[in-house]
């Protein structure tokens, strides 16, 4: 009689089985597609293109105004993705797939060595060496990424990547420390050049919001002149503080989270 209802229960608990993966993928899907707007600007604006255009050139201004310290020389500080290299086919993968980002495709991606320079990064970059500046590019990839981004910087044509000048991630992901590192060893960084508030120090490392928003208020006379900010709509930090603890959610709790979120009161709230 056991057997037999085991029997029975089987088939049921496989399907029911089947049918929670199969919504879990669902929900996976809805968010990933959520990003699909950000990515098709990224890919097919003419906005994006005059935005980073306007950065590079603010930047340039930026670093010609510059005055660099006593007997040290001008360096400017870029961070690599989504400022001066572009996952945009990445990001639209994910679309097209409905997968979120993971370990297994951001490394299938890296290791590609195929993305794409940000329209006048690498114009920017040979004009700030020409002009007796160092670049150094800054990035939160891990130090396993180290040899595919060398040769993905190198061979889209960016100038004078070395050892010296590309810092990834060590034990810290704050950058400060790898700034201080290129302050100690004899240059002024004059200009940072970022599509995350995080790529511009200690300032803003991993803040909530609202204090995310007062540090912008309190450095509002650098942006522009020594903090160059990228368009980036597809992700980055402020995500991650969306709400407390939003990295740690499930996809559907991080769906009601950011719906929580879009707010239309005054769509919603009666006329005079």
């Amino acid at each position: 009689m056991k057997k037999n209802t085991l029997r029975c229960m089987l088939p049921a608990l496989t399907l029911l089985l089947l049918g929670c993966s199969q919504t879990a993928h669902e929900s996976e899907t809805v968010l990933a597609r959520q990003n699909t707007s950000a990515v098709l600007w990224v890919q097919n604006s003419a906005e994006y293109y005059a935005l980073v255009t306007q950065a590079f050139n603010m930047a340039r201004y930026a670093f010609d105004q510059a005055e660099s310290e006593p007997g040290k020389k001008k360096a400017v500080v870029v961070d690599i993705d989504e400022t001066i290299m572009n996952n945009a086919p990445y990001e639209a993968h994910k679309v097209q797939t409905g997968e979120l980002y993971s370990k297994r495709n951001w490394n299938e991606w890296i290791g590609k060595e195929s993305a794409k320079p940000v329209p006048g990064a690498i114009v920017f970059a040979n004009y700030v060496i020409r002009q007796g500046g160092e670049v150094f590019y800054v990035s939160n990839r891990k130090q396993t990424d180290y040899l595919h981004t060398m040769n993905n910087l190198i061979k889209v044509g960016f100038p004078q990547v070395s050892s010296k000048t590309l810092l990834l991630r060590d034990d810290m992901a704050n950058k400060q420390q790898r700034f201080n590192k290129i302050s100690d060893a004899g240059y002024d960084i004059v200009v940072y050049l970022g599509d995350n508030l995080d790529d511009f120090g200690s300032d803003f490392y991993r803040k909530k919001e609202s204090a995310r928003k007062r540090a912008v208020s309190e450095n509002a006379p650098k942006f522009g002149r020594q903090f160059i900010i990228m368009p980036n709509p597809m992700y980055g930090s402020w995500e991650n503080v969306l709400t407390d603890k939003y990295p740690g959610l499930n996809v559907q709790e991080k769906t009601e989270a950011r719906l929580k979120l879009i707010r239309d009161a005054d769509y919603r709230s009666k006329q005079p």
